[in-house]
């Protein structure tokens, strides 16, 4: 191949790129996973066992979707830091801001509900703010490890797996929050 230049997506093998690319699938259901579980629809459900007034519940709504405006801030750095230390950084730190969440069910036993609603709000608005500011670099990241020719299929095997894999939690999730969720 004359004139062909030679750049990293042609150095990288076939197997480590099927293997980049089935990490790539597999990280976003995890994403979609903890998305469904601790934010939108089964927030809500969770605030109102805590008996969240509508005050609140628009507050886990705003709390759920305003925060992905914080991307804007970084689609610079990935083009200083790189996307994969701006991903690790704020996926990190959303991991982090996670951790509270596990602790919601012996806090709302114990502590007054306004508390633990509060608690619940804050803990999102921080999951979600970085979570935001990490996720402007999994698209660049996923270009440079899914070949043009396959770039359909790999997308729709993505979007097909984060629908079925939200579509689990949804049901797993009214399972678990009993008889009338």
């Amino acid at each position: 191949m004359y004139g062909h230049k030679i750049t990293n997506r042609d150095k990288i093998s076939r197997n480590e790129r099927r293997r980049s690319m089935s990490m790539a699938i597999i990280l976003s259901i995890g994403s979609i996973v903890s998305m469904t579980c601790g934010a939108g629809n089964v927030l809500s459900l969770a605030a109102i066992k805590l008996g969240a007034s509508e005050f609140y519940l628009g507050l886990f709504t705003f709390v759920s979707v305003a925060p992905f405006i914080l991307s804007l801030f970084t689609m610079s750095t990935i083009e200083t830091a790189g996307k994969i230390k701006v991903l690790l950084t704020w996926y990190s730190l959303a991991a982090v801001f996670t951790i509270p969440l596990l602790f919601m069910p012996l806090a709302a036993s114990m502590w007054p509900a306004w508390a633990g609603l509060v608690l619940l709000a804050a803990t999102n608005a921080l999951r979600n703010g970085t979570t935001a500011l990490g996720s402007t670099g999994w698209f660049p990241l996923l270009q440079d490890i899914v070949p043009k020719k396959y770039t359909a299929r790999f997308f729709a095997k993505l979007r097909t797996s984060w629908q079925t894999a939200n579509l689990i939690c949804l049901i797993g999730s009214a399972l678990i929050l009993g008889s009338n969720p």
